[in-house]
């Protein structure tokens, strides 16, 4: 009895990943060109666990200002226009990334942490609470330090990877995990 269905279950799979990859472009081609994809600097996109958000970083003069830019998807086909994500738009924040279960985002950002004094990058994150980011969090010690901390990745597993360039570390920048 078992067979039948791992063998339905092996088919389906397959006929699944067929019509991923059918649907993918031959080529490597511009994302959403003329959308997100435009004339000025945008990189370190993030699509949300469901498919619905996307987030990703714009850097606008000559990389002296960086902020998360926000889309919601309207239907299959059709994203809303961009706007600055919510938690960002008054200090340097890029590299946003969801977490497995898409209810944190995690980000960079040079934003103080009291104060008005703009400080290194650290690693930030916001929460989702009833459809609504909340106010970003440092991530604290010992993940942030006086250096840069970039590039947050989440695994499934709840680990923390992220890139810093410590004084004892092997290369100009090295990956880390918490």
């Amino acid at each position: 009895m078992l067979k039948p269905i791992l063998t339905v279950l092996f088919l389906i799979s397959v006929l699944n990943l067929s019509a991923q990859l059918q649907s993918a472009p031959a080529s490597p081609a511009l994302f959403m060109e003329g959308e997100v994809s435009t004339n000025v600097s945008e990189r370190d996109m993030a699509i949300s666990p469901n498919g619905t958000e996307m987030y990703y970083t714009l850097l606008a003069n000559q990389n002296t200002f960086s902020t998360i830019l926000y889309k919601q998807k309207l239907s299959n086909t059709k994203w809303s226009a961009p706007e600055v994500a919510s938690f960002s738009g008054k200090f340097g924040d890029l590299e946003p990334a969801f977490s497995a279960d898409g209810k944190k985002i995690f980000f960079s950002s040079n934003r103080p942490i009291t104060g008005s004094t703009i400080k290194d990058y650290d690693i930030w994150y916001v929460e989702k609470v009833k459809d609504k980011w909340s106010e970003p969090k440092n991530m604290g010690a010992p993940i942030n330090t006086d250096k840069d901390e970039f590039y947050p990745s989440l695994g499934v597993s709840g680990n923390l990877y992220f890139t810093a360039a410590y004084d004892k570390g092997v290369g100009k920048e090295d990956i880390y995990i918490a």
